[in-house]
């Protein structure tokens, strides 16, 4: 058998259905596309970023750089954080994919336990499983707009061996922000159960009108907490692969994580160089960085108020409006349609109407789908109306 064991774990639930569109499209269909959360594809990386990658290659900074990424961009990552972390703290990584593999690689042994809050982005799960790590789920209360019931999250992880607890705020796939008071409730949790905390907070500026996003290292003095963030979302360069793991802590097991992650990154030698720079500008020139980051939440929030809104007014699907980020993950009622399950769903949609989403089961949540909504207005309204008209060609 040429496989490995681990291997089995490892699928990609986000591009189920891409050999289906492929040949969909080959053949002549025009298809929308709503299942890859890639804002570069629609709006475009601005032009100070990629000027300053393009500065990058002509002055020839294409070497490896240092394991754990520019000292500059650390510290630069430092500074956004408001120098509660310092630069040493700070790695980086190919995107948070790599974040997620490296952390996995240095912490699980086979039969560790970790918790993953649900629903949840699906790369959390073969990361865990390929180290022989053992998925605890805890799932998030939909009925009460994807709240977290952290008493009742004690209760359950109460004399079980964690290695560690890792939620998104904001979320993909549902958009919800974490109340602060929540994310502090969270640290003390882990605090208490001796477990580390992970917070992937990729989507961290890409938040709507009137709603706050509160980091884990703003609540989580004294106790170690590691950050996941990168360049992909909120300075919507997705290609460039430039992600970062913040480490923070200077307990006995901080320090070892800290040197094993350093490890793990020499193992890869560095960090695409001329895309680290691209994203110190990015970071650094705060007035151009603003100016695009705004123009992306007002469209962004627009155009998920168009899917949301057509979507809630159906009889068979409902959804939480989100907070952040670009995703709806709407829940559908089976038991009006003669359709059986959410891969189902997402597989006929494909098929009779053209419209590409993702199977919710994939994030941890069965019975949904997730949309991803960056086009421009009128294809997002063309998309709404063409799953509305799939819903009642399917009613019982």
């Amino acid at each position: 058998m040429i496989l490995s064991e681990r291997s089995t774990h490892v699928n990609g639930a986000i591009n189920e259905l891409d050999a289906l569109a492929d040949k969909l499209e080959r053949s002549g269909k025009q298809l929308i596309k709503m299942n890859i959360g890639d804002p570069s594809k629609y709006f475009p990386t601005p032009d100070y970023i990629i000027n300053a990658y393009i500065d990058a290659l002509k002055k020839h900074k294409t070497y490896y750089s240092s394991p754990n990424g520019l000292y500059e961009l650390r510290k630069q990552v430092a500074k956004k954080y408001n120098d509660i972390i310092s630069a040493d703290d700070v790695f980086i990584t190919q995107g948070i994919s790599e974040a997620l593999m490296i952390l996995n690689s240095a912490m699980i042994n086979p039969r560790d336990n970790a918790l993953i809050i649900s629903p949840y982005f699906p790369p959390y799960i073969p990361f865990l499983k390929s180290n022989g790590g053992i998925p605890i789920i805890f799932e998030q209360d939909e009925n009460n707009g994807w709240s977290i019931d952290t008493d009742m999250l004690r209760r359950y992880i109460h004399n079980m061996r964690l290695k560690y607890m890792l939620f998104a705020t904001p979320s993909n796939p549902t958009g919800t922000i974490l109340s602060k008071k929540v994310i502090a409730e969270l640290a003390d949790i882990a605090n208490d159960n001796d477990l580390m905390i992970i917070s992937d907070e990729i989507y961290d500026e890409l938040t709507y009108k009137g709603k706050k996003f509160t980091s884990i290292s703003s609540v989580a003095s004294g106790i170690p907490y590691i950050v996941l963030n990168g360049a992909s979302k909120t300075l919507d360069s997705t290609g460039f692969r430039i992600g970062y793991i913040i480490a923070n802590g200077d307990n006995e097991d901080m320090r070892a994580l800290k040197s094993k992650i350093y490890d793990y990154c020499s193992l890869r030698l560095s960090a695409n160089t001329p895309a680290q720079y691209a994203a110190y500008e990015g970071m650094r020139n705060a007035k151009e960085h603003k100016a695009a980051v705004d123009f992306m939440n007002s469209a962004i929030q627009a155009r998920v108020k168009i899917m949301a809104d057509a979507i809630n007014r159906l009889d068979v699907m409902s959804v939480v409006m989100p907070s952040g980020a670009f995703y709806l993950l709407p829940k559908i009622d089976f038991s009006k349609l003669d359709i059986k399950d959410d891969y189902e769903f997402s597989r006929s949609l494909l098929l009779e109407k053209g419209v590409q989403t993702v199977a919710g089961s994939g994030f941890g949540a069965p019975g949904h789908i997730r949309i991803v909504v960056l086009h421009e207005p009128d294809v997002v309204a063309q998309a709404a109306d063409k799953i509305s008209k799939f819903c009642f060609e399917h009613v019982k």
